[in-house]
């Protein structure tokens, strides 16, 4: 199969969790024989060296009249401005709801979703641009040929037309080192609101944490870590924004993430899994990630969150069963060719039987 993605992230191994899950996923489905290509619009040129599939292709600058003119006629749609159309016997992937208008007009369009702003703004709150969003979520959800998403909530949000795939991660060959001393970690986008929600009510348990394992250490990181005013007692340290997240995954005994009600796959578990670090979150934090009795985590409440942080903390045997039992876990559903054996099945599923020479064939709707 030929597929394009288009996305507002940059694919890398190391850079925003949607860029490590779309390059795992392209990186999967190259392995798997098939032929991919990227193009990434992303205003902030990328950090590093992008896979060869990959073309960073930015929107050129516009007066903001002539932005704000387009959003009413079609919301999140400045990726069009790009120029970048899909040759017309290509699968044409939206990694993100903001690329989709890009692939609007392909016979084999895909509209993937990672979470959705109605579900989100319960969390974070509402704000003015939400209208945008869910403006350009419905019209996506609409007028794409295929719809994937992550999680089952997300996808009974938007209705019987999404089809749930895992999302890809590029783990690491080996797992991190195992740190037997009672070592509790967070490393999230300090930015994002929900993320903050979730620190809060860390720190809020941390002391009671501490009252049972008395050695406990938590160690933050992450970007926009300045914006965090934390004291360093109890047992709190603040790392700021690391080089390469392994550094960060070898320091830490056990993700301790009591998650928000936010939607979609949170991929700082799914990385701790791949690491080989056991898990202590709430059920938001594991939606969307498909393990076998949700193997390497342990899901609680956030009234139960203090007890079950501190009996993993306190217990490295049980931990490191966990650990391996996590990352066997990952490496056999969203590792890069598992994930991409899924996604390209989907794709056979709803293109393969059209002619590529009849693109007017099929425009049609991919039911469940």
């Amino acid at each position: 199969m030929r597929i394009s993605f288009i996305s507002h992230h940059v694919p890398l191994s190391d850079g925003s969790a949607p860029g490590k899950s779309l390059y795992a996923l392209c990186e999967g489905l190259r392995a798997e024989g098939h032929d991919v290509d990227s193009v990434t619009w992303s205003a902030d040129p990328p950090g590093e060296e992008l896979p060869p599939w990959c073309e960073w292709r930015p929107a050129p600058p516009e007066p903001w009249i002539v932005t704000k003119a387009r959003a009413l006629v079609r919301p999140r749609s400045d990726c069009t401005r790009i120029g970048w159309r899909p040759d017309p016997d290509v699968i044409a992937v939206a990694d993100d709801t903001e690329s989709f208008a890009a692939v609007t007009s392909s016979h084999r369009s895909v509209a993937t979703f990672h979470y959705l702003n109605r579900l989100d703004m319960r969390v974070r709150g509402r704000a003015l641009r939400d209208i945008q969003w869910f403006r350009a979520e419905r019209r996506a959800a609409r007028e794409a040929v295929l719809v994937t998403t992550y999680s089952d909530r997300v996808a009974g949000m938007i209705g019987p037309r999404a089809h749930v795939v895992p999302i890809a991660y590029p783990v690491p060959e080996a797992p991190s080192r195992f740190v037997e001393q009672p070592v509790a970690g967070l490393i999230a986008n300090w930015r994002w609101p929900p993320n903050r929600r979730a620190l809060d009510d860390l720190l809020s348990a941390w002391p009671d944490v501490r009252a049972r394992v008395p050695p406990a250490r938590l160690l933050l990181a992450g970007v926009g870590s300045e914006t965090l005013a934390i004291s360093s007692s109890e047992g709190v340290e603040l790392l700021g924004r690391v080089g390469a997240v392994a550094e960060f995954w070898d320091q830490v005994g056990v993700l301790a993430f009591p998650a928000p009600s936010s939607s979609g796959p949170k991929v700082k578990t799914l990385e701790a899994l791949a690491f080989g670090v056991p898990v202590v979150t709430t059920e938001a934090g594991v939606e969307g990630i498909a393990l076998p009795a949700r193997a390497g985590s342990l899901v609680t409440t956030a009234f139960a969150f203090v007890d079950a942080l501190a009996s993993v903390l306190g217990d490295p045997v049980k931990r490191g069963r966990m650990a391996a039992a996590g990352r066997e876990g990952v490496m056999a559903t969203h590792a890069p060719r598992p994930a991409a054996r899924a996604r390209a099945t989907l794709f056979e599923n709803a293109f393969g039987a059209v002619p590529p020479d009849n693109p007017d064939s099929d425009k049609k709707e991919i039911s469940s």
